[in-house]
């Protein structure tokens, strides 16, 4: 440190003490590792209100395709993709991506985010397979792009206002104990698990 003695106008001797700027940069330094250390604890972990948002919005389409495939007297169907979900409609004998209604257009979730499609009990599988000839492949989808996956859904809202019961399970990609259940019931209700499940 610079030492630096003036005379006052009494003639008394005055220490005055200065920093040089090798001590200045050092303490600013060690403010900003102090900051960047404290900074994320302060910060509001928003990943809950994105998941949050997600559900509800999940929620309110799977909703909307269920009053669509009962208005209109068609089966309609969500099939998890790689990037999110999409929502299928039963047409000339077939299962293709919903094209004439941009409330159901594909959606891609977040990449903060992951979504995980467990089917209820598998009584309901196995009559549709020996019903109507569906077949329902359990290989992982993420190996596949969206272009390579076959338009088949993995949870279905019949014409008759039904749905195959199953959890729909929104969690982060970073830690899959971050999630959030909508669970569906046959008769048709969709419902929120509220908490986020840790």
């Amino acid at each position: 440190m610079a030492n630096n003695v003036t005379h006052s106008e009494t003639g008394q001797r005055v220490n005055q003490h200065g920093f040089t700027l090798l001590e200045i940069m050092l303490v600013m330094v060690l403010l900003g590792l102090a900051i960047s250390a404290i900074l994320p604890s302060l910060m509001p972990d928003d990943s809950g209100l994105l998941m949050q948002k997600e559900a509800r919005r999940l929620i309110m389409l799977a909703q909307t395709s269920q009053e669509k495939a009962l208005l209109h007297g068609m089966d309609m169907g969500l099939q998890q993709t790689t990037e999110g979900y999409q929502f299928l409609v039963y047409q000339q004998g077939k299962w293709q991506p919903v094209s004439q209604d941009r409330t159901l257009s594909p959606v891609a979730l977040n990449k903060a985010l992951r979504l995980a499609i467990l089917p209820g009990e598998s009584v309901w599988r196995d009559t549709l397979e020996q019903d109507q000839g569906f077949t329902f492949d359990t290989d992982d989808k993420a190996s596949l792009s969206d272009s390579e996956l076959k338009a088949e859904p993995d949870l279905f809202f019949w014409a008759s206002g039904e749905i195959s019961p199953a959890e729909l399970k929104l969690f982060s990609a970073d830690d899959p104990r971050h999630a959030l259940s909508i669970n569906i019931e046959e008769h048709g209700e969709i419902a929120l698990m509220e908490g986020v499940q840790r």
